[in-house]
């Protein structure tokens, strides 16, 4: 049996995080270090910077912000907020709060070295409306938030910051996401074992539901999730070798499909969760290089197709095309068929960062208007595309934990 995949550190991250603390504590201790016997001062003006300098942002949504220190002999900072307790709230660590209240606040950072040097931060805060559940969500993994964009361009970015909830409701490791008509946020929690649903992008009425375990009400490390017809949840239990349905986040209509195994109502560590209108329901069988349909979740209608590869993520687009991850070699597929007829490639199974290449790229996801989005994984980026062609690649993101920024995606989900 192959060794199940789960979402670790990569070198590269576990490295990065290193290299930061090491830098960050040299700037600390050293700030204030001469050259050479010059008096004990640094070269160029002193400055405070903070970042970033101007967001947009919902009601009640929350920000992380950072600043950097230069030329003074500590790179301390405290942070206010100008307009005062009408203007939000925010930690000593920089992690801000927007008010409910719609307008334009600001953000103080102040050198604890020199408290004439500050830096000024704008934020514009907008009413939820109606529409306001409309655009692109992403889990950003390393970064332990929600992020939501209006559109491949980074505007309008939203994050609701899983280190920001309140202690029980804290995520742990943020896998995939699902957003239902009601425009309400389902995550999946595959360090919690559990599920997470929040109204919207602001983390308000959050509600989880779930334990570690394989008994009823319980997961071991769930992966996908999707909200099918009646707006039931369906998730991927990944180590418990099922597939789960619930009525709602009670748990009320607890039903469950599937034990380890290759044969017929078995899977092999199942990845991918796709409810389709007509009640029947896609599932990526990882593990066992397949995917299966199934018309309920009794098994009933089984059919499978066999594949060259695991798939991690399946999507069904309008068009009935499926679309599959394929983590492992850097790539995605289509198929006609869930026989696997009609298999098509775009990637290559070498790793890259150009314009048709992933670097294990995770979820995947079919939008209303035929167009498709991946979280390239190790990219640290969102992909979309026209069509399997790669026509139209436009990319958003780049390594990092500010807006625009992402570290380690693993889920999307498009609302038109």
């Amino acid at each position: 049996m192959r060794t199940p995949m789960f979402h670790l550190p990569t070198k590269r991250q576990y490295a990065t995080s290193l290299l930061t603390f090491a830098i960050v504590t040299a700037g600390a201790l050293c700030a204030g270090c001469g050259g050479g016997g010059g008096g004990g001062g640094t070269s160029g003006q002193p400055s405070v910077t903070i970042s970033p300098a101007a967001i947009n942002m919902l009601s009640n949504g929350q920000q992380a912000f950072t600043t950097t220190v230069t030329g003074l002999a500590s790179g301390n900072v405290s942070y206010s907020i100008q307009e005062g307790l009408a203007g939000g709230s925010i930690s000593q660590t920089g992690n801000y709060i927007a008010p409910g209240a719609p307008g334009t606040y600001h953000v103080v950072a102040t050198s604890i070295a020199d408290l004439t040097k500050t830096s000024t931060a704008t934020i514009t805060v907008s009413a939820l409306t109606n529409n306001s559940a409309s655009g692109i969500y992403i889990t950003d993994d390393f970064n332990n938030r929600v992020v939501r964009v209006n559109d491949m361009s980074g505007g309008g970015w939203s994050a609701f910051a899983g280190f920001a909830a309140p202690g029980s409701f804290r995520f742990t490791q943020i896998q995939r996401i699902a957003v239902a008509g009601d425009g309400r946020i389902y995550v999946t929690d595959a360090g919690s074992h559990r599920i997470t649903r929040m109204d919207d992008i602001t983390g308000k009425n959050l509600v989880t539901f779930g334990s570690p375990g394989s008994g009823v009400g319980q997961f071991n490390e769930p992966l996908a999730i999707a909200i099918g017809p009646g707006g039931k949840i369906f998730i991927a239990d990944y180590k418990n070798h099922r597939i789960v349905r619930i009525d709602d986040m009670t748990g009320a209509g607890w039903t469950t499909l599937g034990v380890q195994g290759n044969g017929i109502g078995q899977f092999n560590f199942p990845q991918g969760v796709f409810p389709t209108a007509d009640g029947k329901i896609y599932i990526a069988d990882t593990f066992n290089n397949r995917i299966v349909r199934v018309d309920d979740m009794s098994g009933a209608g089984w059919t499978s197709g066999n594949l060259t590869f695991a798939p991690t993520s399946i999507s069904v687009a309008p068009d009935q095309h499926i679309y599959l991850s394929d983590y492992f070699n850097n790539r995605i597929a289509r198929v006609d068929a869930i026989s696997g007829t009609g298999l098509v490639f775009l990637g290559s199974t070498t790793a890259g960062s150009g314009v048709g290449q992933f670097n294990t790229p995770s979820p995947i996801f079919a939008a209303s208007d035929g167009r498709i989005y991946v979280a390239d994984t190790t990219n640290d980026r969102l992909v979309r595309m026209n069509d399997i062609s790669g026509a139209g690649w436009t990319t958003l993101g780049s390594h990092g934990s500010g807006v625009g920024q992402f570290e380690g995606p693993l889920g999307v989900f498009v609302v038109p």
